[in-house]
């Protein structure tokens, strides 16, 4: 692959909303860069988000975030 990780999550967020999907698995980290890179319309669904309660709760994935991280203005559009 050429480019950045985020360069990737990128292209393939709009190679899915070009191919008619509403929106897109994502990490919690990428959240940001995709709301500002395609707006308010797509669906981001972030299935990374753990309460601070020990290692154990990270185990089934890498790249978490606390509901706190998670919670910034560039990830929501509420």
């Amino acid at each position: 692959m050429d480019g950045s990780v985020e360069d990737q999550v990128l292209r393939l967020t709009r190679l899915a909303l070009e191919s008619g999907l509403d929106g897109v698995v994502c990490s919690a980290r990428e959240a940001p860069l995709l709301r500002g890179a395609v707006g308010g319309s797509a669906v981001l669904v972030t299935p990374g988000i753990r309460l601070e309660q020990g290692a154990s709760m990270h185990d089934d994935q890498r790249r978490t975030l606390s509901p706190a991280e998670a919670w910034r203005p560039a990830a929501t559009t509420w």
